[in-house]
């Protein structure tokens, strides 16, 4: 659903060709190469923005290329976890993605490296609490996402999709503006009907159609006069405000969360280390919050571990 062109007004066919399948009456399709495609322009079809459907096509690229499995379409098990940090986290040892591996009589929900807890075939026998790891890291991220030049490329961003969304208002205004005239015109031309013959049923049930069509007309062009004009204060304020419920934003949805990480964030390398008969992780990764085109990530850098003796136990 999310691939098919004819929302955006394009229509294909002569996609795949039948092949008879030998010593039998069974035809199977076969895929043709896309120069013997056929396109059609088909704009009055179209149901999707450009702007929309780029938007979702750069999303699934995105989940593919970190997620993508055999069959197209489909996302591997870590793009559908449950578990919010599934996927991002590498072990530092055997590079393979820490998963949770919560022991027998245990209370808590653990991750650790499942090439040493299933195969043996890695050194890293290092657990950590999911909600403890969890917290740490979204602590990290969010001091990054509450420095100015994010906070400030973050409404950039917001200002540019809020100009589009002031042309479609426009737009969408010119429209309901037309109606309004037409609808207008046509209680006119009923009204001076039921005039001259006389009322009818079916000139009083246009006539009532079309005062309720107008009705809505003038109630959405009148709520839709300052939906997209905000204060660029106000803007910053609700933007610190959301950035510093950060961890309750992403718990709210595990999946849309995990989605967003993906665009601003790679992997993160936990390597274990210890100090003073302690175990801990060293963790490193760049967080891009300036965009996929900004020469500088943020870099969260938890050097010193996760803290707490009792962490890594």
């Amino acid at each position: 659903m999310l691939r098919r062109e004819l929302y955006i007004g394009h229509l294909v066919w002569n996609r795949s060709r039948f092949i008879k399948v030998p010593g039998t009456n069974k035809r199977v399709a076969r895929p043709r190469p896309k120069s013997e495609w056929r396109i059609v322009e088909r704009p009055e079809l179209r149901i999707v923005t450009d702007n929309l459907w780029q938007a979702v096509q750069a999303r699934q690229a995105t989940l593919q290329r970190l997620y993508g499995g055999q069959r197209q379409g489909l996302l591997n098990r870590s793009a559908s976890s449950g578990n919010l940090m599934t996927g991002f986290l590498k072990c530092g040892l055997c590079g393979a993605n820490l998963v949770i591996v919560t022991g027998r009589r245990r209370r808590h929900a653990m991750y650790g490296c499942p090439q040493h807890f299933y195969r043996g075939a890695c050194a890293n026998d290092l657990r950590l609490r999911q909600d403890y790891l969890e917290r740490q890291l979204l602590s990290e991220l969010q001091v990054a996402m509450l420095q100015p030049e994010v906070i400030d490329y973050t409404l950039r961003e917001f200002q540019s999709h809020l100009a589009a969304a002031r042309v479609y208002a426009a737009q969408d205004q010119e429209r309901a503006q037309e109606r309004k005239k037409t609808l207008e015109e046509q209680l006119q031309r009923l009204t001076a009907a039921v005039a001259e013959s006389g009322h009818s049923s079916f000139l009083l049930q246009a006539i009532a159609e079309r005062e309720g069509e107008l009705a809505e007309v003038e109630r959405l062009r009148a709520a839709a006069g300052d939906s997209v004009n905000q204060d660029q204060d106000e803007l910053r304020r609700f933007a610190l405000e959301q950035l510093s419920a950060l961890p309750e934003l992403l718990s709210a949805d595990v999946g849309r969360a995990r989605a967003e990480l993906a665009q601003h964030v790679t992997q993160i390398t936990m390597t274990p280390a210890q100090a003073n008969g302690t175990q801990h992780y060293f963790c490193q990764g760049d967080w891009n919050l300036l965009g996929p085109t900004k020469a500088e990530d943020v870099r969260m850098v938890a050097g010193g571990g996760f803290e707490p003796p009792t962490f890594g136990l």
